[in-house]
């Protein structure tokens, strides 16, 4: 489980029992070392191959790139690959104004319900990719956003091929079911109606200096 820590907000991410990881945005050079070789051997297990092989399926670079990469005010950040190759799922997650969704329709994007366990009411917005953003493939990329009119909370789909995308969709709903944000005082964060703007206690949500988070 990861706790990614803003100045009055904290986001919960419990991966187990799903195939996502967390990226560990952290400090720590020798959890930052690590990490890649855990990932590369849990594939390998998965995909029922060796070690070497799935370092072919999923190149050590690729992994590495990861958690070399400014989070930017990310709050968390998973990855899973739904089938073997270079291109990941990754899932970045951050907070943003309220109505922070409200011009992606005019960026090209088309707008789907999702609802999540914890976070309630959201929408769901999908466009197709330019396509040297993942080798010249047709990709997709999204952003879930859950705007409870005070504060809104971003779920950012990175692009992948469409095959992948595609492939990833029970998990992404099974991970957005295992998200929880809380704010100072420990309420959590729920959006009922996502047209709705309710307005109350908002100083509670505001973050100043959000971090990525540490996996357990």
């Amino acid at each position: 489980m990861s706790d990614a820590a803003g100045a009055r907000a904290v986001l919960q991410i419990d991966p187990r029992g799903t195939s996502w990881a967390l990226v560990p945005h952290t400090a720590d050079a020798a959890r930052r070392a690590e990490w890649p070789e855990e990932i590369l051997s849990a594939l390998a297990a998965r995909w029922g191959v060796t070690g070497q092989r799935a370092a072919e399926l999923a190149p050590e670079a690729v992994v590495r790139a990861m958690i070399e990469a400014d989070p930017g005010g990310v709050l968390a950040e998973v990855v899973d690959w739904p089938v073997p190759g270079e291109w990941p799922i990754r899932v970045s997650f951050s907070l943003a104004a309220p109505g922070g969704g409200r011009d992606l329709r005019a960026r090209g994007y088309a707008a789907a319900p999702c609802t999540s366990a914890a976070l309630g009411a959201g929408t769901q917005y999908t466009r197709r990719s330019p396509t040297e953003e993942v080798g010249r493939e047709d990709a997709l990329d999204g952003v879930v956003v859950f705007d409870r009119g005070d504060a809104t909370l971003v779920a950012r789909i990175h692009p992948a091929p469409l095959a992948v995308y595609l492939q990833a969709a029970p998990a992404l709903a099974a991970l957005l079911d295992t998200v929880r944000l809380t704010d100072a005082a420990g309420r959590d964060f729920s959006v009922s109606d996502p047209g709705a703007v309710t307005v109350a206690n908002s100083d509670l949500w505001a973050v100043e200096d959000a971090s990525g988070g540490a996996d357990d």
